[in-house]
């Protein structure tokens, strides 16, 4: 309780309206993710997870771009990629992060016995938020963005849109592709 006191105090708000913004944010994340699970089945965790980039032509010949993209899952960490440098929070150490903020890490990932390295640096969602929490929280910002009116873009190849959490702390960047799947998201830090 004492964790909670100290959170609302720093927000400036009562403890109490602290504890209902927090059940409030949990049952708005729990009814998005119950109704939009279906749309991280077909694309979203290739790239969420980490991938070299591919390229296919019309006779069906892959080419790769020799480029590693993604990778936003610290799950993932170790097994599909490997970090470097932390960005931010700046000259932190992968164990010393504090675990309920998104942080943001240069990566790279071995395919074949080749090594390639991302070159724009990946975000990724606080360590102490699992898959399950990380997708709940796409789902809401994905319901935000149907409440917003916001049309896809016909042109567009996937469509992105951004919004704060369901606790107000950071903005995450969804993609989503014409068929409303999710391919790719992030925090904007």
């Amino acid at each position: 309780m004492a964790k909670y006191s100290d959170e609302a105090k720093a927000k400036g708000i009562p403890t109490k309206q602290y504890l209902d913004d927090l059940v409030e944010a949990r049952s708005l994340r729990k009814s998005a993710y119950k109704k939009w699970i279906a749309k991280f089945k077909q694309k979203f965790h290739k790239h969420f997870d980490g991938e070299i980039d591919t390229t296919y032509l019309p006779d069906g010949v892959t080419v790769s771009n020799e480029r590693m993209v993604g990778a936003h899952n610290h799950e993932m960490i170790g097994i599909n990629f490997d970090i470097g440098i932390i960005r931010d929070p700046l000259d932190e150490v992968f164990e010393n992060l504090p675990r309920d903020i998104p942080f943001r890490a240069n990566v790279s990932m071995v395919k074949n016995g080749k090594t390639y390295k991302k070159t724009a640096t990946s975000s990724f969602f606080p360590l102490d938020w699992d898959i399950t929490r990380v997708k709940k929280e796409i789902a809401f910002v994905y319901e935000q963005m149907l409440k917003s009116g916001k049309q896809y873009h016909p042109k567009a190849v996937v469509d992105k849109f951004t919004h704060m959490n369901s606790e107000g702390t950071f903005k995450i960047l969804i993609e989503v592709d014409k068929s409303g799947n999710f391919v790719n998201a992030y925090p904007k830090i």
